[in-house]
Formats: structure tokens, C-alpha cells, sequence
């Protein structure tokens, strides 16, 4: 056996692990307290997007497992919509969610499944979901841009 046969089995092996990792589809990390910028709902907004002090919100992302496919955690969020109506309608929502790396997000809260797409760039977060209709006020059921809170 020569002498350079270690040499390149360590080089096809540092290249494999740098192909696979510019290839790599691992979850990010979505942990954190996010503030409502703006939504878009059929169900709640009636198709118009929406600001503070129309709508507001916070959502909270606690992430509990990592895999090379999936993120999972714990979601809590809490709506309020006060645009058109006599008083404000609040909903809050607890569960879980999971995301991949790829744009894929759902969230099973409060007996219910949202499922869509997301996308992230800087401390700005979109959900695109689509789920069960909810008849007791907001959901996250649609277009809604969340920014990350600073102290997150």
C-alpha cells in the first residue's frame, strides 16, 4: 500500500463532508418571541391586510428536538383583531409545530392543524398556513409576518 493511499482517502472524505454539507436541508432554529407585523386572513380579515393596531400578536417558538429533517417544538400564540367590530376579539393557541429545511411548517394547536410554508430573512418571519376554519376569532390561518423580538 503506498503512502499517499491515507492521504487520499482523507481528501474524498473532507470532500464528501463539505458536498453534503452545501447540500445540507437542516431545519433553522426559529426559537424565539416574535411580534406581529401584518396579516392577511380570508377567515378573520376578510382578505386585507392588517397592522397594528387593527391586529396584533405575539407568538413564542420553543424548539425541543433537531433532526437533519425536522425541527419539532412547542408554539403558543395569541391574536387580537380589532378592526370593523364592536370590541376586540382575542384567541390564544397552544401546541406544537414542526418545521423542515426546505420552507415547510405545521403547527397541530388547540385541536387543530395549520400546515403551509415559511420563510425567514433576518429577524423577519412569514407564515403561509392554511387549516380548519376557526369560528371563535383569529387564527394563524393565513399570511402573517412576524418579527423577532431584540431580547430573544
Amino acid at each position: 500500500m503506498s503512502a499517499t493511499t491515507p492521504n487520499r482517502i482523507m481528501s474524498l472524505t473532507a470532500l464528501f463532508l463539505v458536498m453534503t454539507g452545501c447540500d445540507s436541508t437542516y431545519p433553522p432554529k426559529l426559537n424565539g418571541l416574535y411580534s406581529l407585523e401584518s396579516a392577511r386572513s380570508g377567515d378573520w380579515t376578510e382578505g386585507a391586510t392588517l397592522s397594528p393596531p387593527e391586529v396584533t400578536g405575539v407568538m413564542r417558538l420553543s424548539q425541543w428536538s433537531v433532526g437533519p429533517e425536522w425541527t419539532y417544538g412547542h408554539v403558543q400564540i395569541e391574536l387580537t383583531h380589532s378592526a370593523g367590530s364592536p370590541g376586540s376579539r382575542t384567541r390564544s393557541w397552544n401546541g406544537s409545530y414542526q418545521n423542515d429545511g426546505l420552507g415547510q411548517l405545521t403547527m397541530s394547536i388547540n385541536d387543530l392543524r395549520f400546515e403551509g410554508e415559511y420563510t425567514r430573512d433576518g429577524k423577519s418571519l412569514t407564515t403561509v398556513l392554511s387549516g380548519d376554519h376557526s369560528e371563535s376569532g383569529p387564527s394563524p390561518a393565513g399570511t402573517i409576518t412576524w418579527n423577532l423580538d431584540e431580547e430573544s
